[in-house]
């Protein structure tokens, strides 16, 4: 139990452990997912007249689909999608927040790929796996001596990070170890723990 007031600020690496990347990889991860769907894209436009809509469904892990979805409705462009991957790609900036800091009408497009590739880690993480040298299952087992102590922690956690990875953990293993329900280890998580996400959450 933490009985002290105690700040955490979390960065990328805090959920590497669970499969989630580092700016370079999330970069590379997002220019490849726009290289092997350019020529798609392009002939999605063409085509989108009369098409049906297709389905969306980010939490399978095919969140291309989405950028699909948006140029069919023609919210989005393939040039748009072009000229981002053509700016991101030649920017020497690792970070896509700090790209994006300096690139305001990518913006916009710039969180919609974000999303892209942060639920596809959602969707293929093995939260349940153990490791013991894991700094997320060292936390828990600091702040949750019971159930009736874990409210007595005095936490706040300020991420840079826009997965969930750490809130999932934290609610299944309440849930587990207390045989409680997900509405009861939410609650009492939001009741002690404060976690920020700077740049928002997914």
């Amino acid at each position: 139990m933490i009985k002290e007031n105690t700040v955490f600020v979390l960065g990328a690496g805090a959920s590497k452990s669970y499969g989630y990347p580092l700016s370079a990889g999330l970069k590379n991860s997002i220019i490849q997912a726009l290289d092997n769907s350019r020529n798609d894209l392009h002939r999605i436009e063409r085509e989108s007249g009369n098409q049906i809509k297709p389905e969306v469904d980010l939490s399978s892990g095919d969140g291309i689909r989405l950028i699909e979805y948006l140029v069919k409705m023609k919210k989005i462009s393939p040039r748009d999608i072009d000229k981002f991957r053509t700016s991101f790609s030649y920017s020497s900036k690792p970070s896509i927040d700090t790209f994006l800091s300096n690139q305001k009408k990518l913006l916009k497009l710039g969180k919609m790929l974000i999303a892209m590739a942060i639920c596809k880690c959602e969707y293929d993480t093995n939260f349940d796996r153990y490791e013991s040298d894991n700094w997320y299952r060292y936390l828990m087992t600091k702040i949750n001596p019971s159930w009736e102590d874990f409210k007595k922690n005095k936490l706040t956690i300020i991420t840079y990070n826009y997965d969930r990875s750490l809130e999932t953990l934290l609610v299944a293993d309440l849930m587990h170890t207390y045989d409680r329900s997900a509405e009861e280890c939410v609650d009492l998580l939001e009741d002690t723990v404060k976690i920020i996400h700077v740049h928002g959450a997914i």
